[in-house]
């Protein structure tokens, strides 16, 4: 018998493969990432996550660097040919430059991380990461709230004491590290910190 799903977000961009999520009535909470040959599903129980979720923004300075560089770089190679008059050769190497300089400033925009993301309950590991705006910033909040309502109703259907929590965050731990989704250094470190809430 499969779980019966009630909301579906399909995350598509052109730098990464698509991931389907899927919130399924109950627990669990579905993540298919789709790979050129094969599909790694997993699935993360929904009372091992902190609700509400955050939003969280990373910038790849070393990639906006490299196109502010490159833009200096080009405006003094397009000036220093304007100054030895070789006008048409400064047009071109401006052309260019602009289109190579947006190209780097676009990379520089999908390098950097802007994500939401459901942590662990307990052990602030990220489990469950979300691409801000994809498909829509409306569709994405709308599915992040069906997430964080169901978290909600979950726990106050089930009622679980600090240790019963503690425990089914360890087995969605040690789960997600047998599929490969979190690292052996993120479970130990999450396992430690755990064990001393214990």
């Amino acid at each position: 018998m499969t779980a019966e799903k009630t909301s579906q977000l399909l995350q598509k961009s052109m730098l990464a493969p698509p991931i389907q999520f899927t919130l399924l009535r109950g627990r669990e909470l579905e993540i298919a990432c789709r790979a050129r040959k094969n599909t790694q599903i997993y699935k993360v129980d929904l009372l091992a996550l902190r609700a509400p979720s955050e939003r969280v923004v990373n910038i790849a300075w070393n990639w906006w660097l490299a196109s502010l560089g490159t833009m200096i770089l080009l405006i003094g190679l397009v000036l220093l040919l304007s100054s030895l008059s070789l006008d048409i050769s400064a047009v071109l190497v401006g052309v260019i430059g602009i289109l190579f300089s947006l190209m780097l400033v676009f990379v520089s925009w999908q390098k950097g991380a802007r994500q939401q993301i459901f942590y662990g309950r307990h052990s602030s590991v990220p489990l469950v990461s979300l691409q801000l705006g994809i498909p829509s910033k409306k569709e994405l909040q709308k599915f992040v709230s069906r997430v964080e309502e169901q978290i909600e109703a979950l726990r106050k259907k089930y009622k679980l004491t600090r240790d019963q929590e503690l425990a089914g965050e360890m087995r969605t731990l040690r789960r997600l590290t047998n599929d490969g989704v979190i690292s052996l250094d993120e479970y130990e470190n999450s396992k430690e910190v755990l064990f001393q809430k214990h």
